[in-house]
């Protein structure tokens, strides 16, 4: 952080690769700094949880979250409501991560029980049995 807090709070751009949770809450202590120095000067953040929320839909990098933050102005969304969106779209994040574990997990499964059948003919077909041993023979 340089001597300008606010200059600093406003020039927080979200970072390559950094979640939309980190940046919130980078934003918010760059934020919280700021203002800290301001009311050190006499002076204080006007609706700091306002410019928050701004700054975060301006600058929101991630194109599914910024696509939610266009159904209103910039201007009528709340600091409590884009923390709202934030934590929807991880919860999101988080359940399609672990129903693709899932679905892997389910086709490897059964591809597995589908070719073994294949492999037994074929292994036996190249050992030049036509068909399986009986007992008795």
């Amino acid at each position: 952080m340089s001597s300008l807090p606010l200059a600093d709070f406003y020039a927080t751009q979200p970072e390559a690769g950094e979640s939309p949770v980190d940046y919130w809450v980078r934003l918010n202590t760059a934020a919280e700094h700021a203002d800290r120095h301001l009311r050190k000067s006499g002076g204080k953040m006007e609706n700091m949880s306002a410019e928050v929320a701004m700054m975060f839909i301006r600058n929101c990098s991630n194109p599914d979250l910024s696509s939610v933050f266009k159904c209103k102005p910039i201007s009528k969304w709340s600091a409590m409501e884009v923390q709202e969106a934030i934590d929807e779209h991880q919860r999101e994040h988080q359940t399609r991560k672990r129903s693709s574990k899932v679905e892997r997990f389910n086709v490897a499964t059964a591809a597995a029980a589908t070719c073994s059948p294949v492999v037994e003919e074929f292994t036996t077909m190249r050992a030049g049995v036509q068909e399986p041993p009986t007992q008795g023979r």
